[in-house]
């Protein structure tokens, strides 16, 4: 059966009320952004000896997510990080955030060196939007995010919240809908595809599905097969009775017996760049990125995939590119990221130089380059057909060469280091958002007034730090700045 809608709505009972108001105060996130290439791009690594050498490493597909980037915090990590979210969602469908209020976000920037990195930041907020909510939709995230592949969350029985015009966050709806991978006037669109997933042999195209039964190949402009769209649980509207739980809850892998907060409120959504939400464009309305779309985002990759080998296994100053852990005993390689190393092509290329780019292949390729011009003997590159790769190449070699001068090389041998160009791909962005609150209601949150005597001053001052030093309960009255 084609799986393209994966709620279930009880359509009878839309009544539009907004049984999600109330004052809110942020317990825990997790998100898992995940990143699609607009276009396929190349990552290369180049030499930083002149050599002028580069080689791409790998190729990020077009339209494929290529990598995920996870940002989990809990109660305690929210407050050591400095991070305080107060929502008020009003009973008329208005909301906003507080005055004081810090909120995490992930954002691309271009470095001193012109390098184009993306950091997490906690960044000041304060808000208004509007929403609407119903707790009683009985709808289902299906263990899937936008894009149609395994999220982060599953669950069951939840309401609908959607949101708009709010700087802080994306727009999205209360009925969940299938968004589309294009601008807001349905121009600029992206396809998407996730491969042959079942393995079957073939790519189906939508509205072909797979065995599993989604679409393989989403053209652009055609329906994604998750949904965007926010859905939530609050205690005592439609938890069904039973006490609403913390992602936090003790199991987890990455925070193994840690007990978060028990929400009052969870909210989870579901998010993409383009026209459905607002995001996806720069700071202003020029194409700021010049690829000649509606797009802007960018990615940062700090590093490309490479083996660290352990110098009891053989290795050395340097990581190499590329996972290696298939041809090492185990516990001779991790596995990260690197952004200078050793390159290797055990695809037989640099067989001579026992698969490693080292100094003699890189001067036999420029030697053999000089001789097809007629400048030098072919006879003379015969010395460079020498495997050097036991050794690693010191800079130092270098001091006395000038272009063309083959000579002043003579002293160099051993594996290059290669420097991993940074590169800024241009990307889409997929959201998967789960957000605990505790409920804290009353007038009196955020505005300061920790003795309650209508003014603010040095006294409210004295009254939370008292309440900090004595580790007593506190309301959200003195969340702001």
């Amino acid at each position: 059966m084609k799986r393209l809608m994966i709620i279930m709505c009880a359509v009878t009972a839309l009544v539009f009320t907004q049984d999600a108001a109330g004052q809110y105060k942020l317990t825990g996130v997790d998100v898992e952004y995940t990143y699609i290439a607009r276009g396929d791009y190349d990552l290369t690594v180049s030499d930083p000896y002149g050599f002028g050498i580069t080689q791409t490493l790998a190729t990020i597909p077009g339209g494929a997510p290529f990598t995920k980037q996870p940002m989990r915090l809990t109660d305690a990590a929210l407050s050591a990080l400095g991070i305080n979210l107060n929502v008020t969602l009003n009973e008329d469908g208005t909301g906003s955030i507080a005055e004081g209020s810090f909120y995490p976000d992930v954002n691309t920037i271009t470095d001193e060196n012109g390098n184009c990195v993306t950091l997490q930041q906690v960044l000041p907020v304060t808000d208004e939007f509007t929403y609407t909510s119903n707790g009683s939709l009985g709808l289902t995230t299906g263990g899937y995010n936008v894009l149609g592949v395994p999220g982060i969350s599953n669950t069951s029985g939840m309401g609908g919240l959607g949101l708009s015009g709010s700087l802080t966050f994306e727009d999205y709806p209360m009925i969940p809908s299938h968004p589309t991978l294009c601008d807001p006037d349905g121009n600029d669109c992206f396809p998407f595809t996730v491969g042959d997933l079942d393995e079957s042999g073939t790519i189906e195209v939508y509205p072909d599905v797979n065995l599993l039964g989604i679409p393989e190949y989403v053209p652009g402009g055609a329906p994604l097969s998750g949904i965007s769209g926010g859905l939530f649980k609050k205690a005592g509207l439609n938890d069904d009775g039973v006490a609403l739980e913390s992602i936090y809850n003790g199991s987890d892998e990455d925070f193994p017996g840690y007990v978060n907060t028990t929400p009052d409120f969870i909210l989870n959504w579901h998010g993409v760049d383009g026209g459905s939400s607002g995001l996806g464009l720069g700071d202003d309305e020029s194409d700021e990125d010049g690829d000649g779309t509606w797009f802007d985002r960018d990615l940062g990759i700090p590093g490309a995939t490479a083996s660290f080998i352990a110098a009891e296994c053989g290795g050395g100053s340097q990581p190499t590119y590329g996972d290696l852990s298939s041809l090492y005993p185990d516990g001779c390689v991790t596995v990260d990221l690197a952004a200078s190393g050793f390159l290797m092509d055990p695809s037989g290329s640099l067989a001579t130089w026992g698969n490693y780019l080292t100094a003699n292949a890189a001067l036999a390729q420029m030697c053999q380059g000089y001789a097809e011009a007629g400048q030098i003997d072919p006879a003379a590159c015969a010395a460079y057909l020498v495997d050097d790769s036991a050794d690693e190449m010191d800079a130092a070699c270098l001091s006395d060469y000038t272009p063309g001068n083959l000579a002043a090389l003579a002293d160099c041998s051993g594996k290059l280091t290669m420097n991993f160009d940074i590169p800024c791909v241009p990307v889409i962005e997929a959201r998967e958002v789960v957000a605990e609150f505790i409920e804290v209601g009353g007038d009196a949150c955020g505005t300061g007034d920790m003795n309650a005597d209508g003014g603010l001053n040095v006294l409210d001052v004295v009254a939370l730090v008292n309440i900090v030093l004595s580790g007593a309960d506190a309301d959200c009255t003195g969340d702001m700045n």
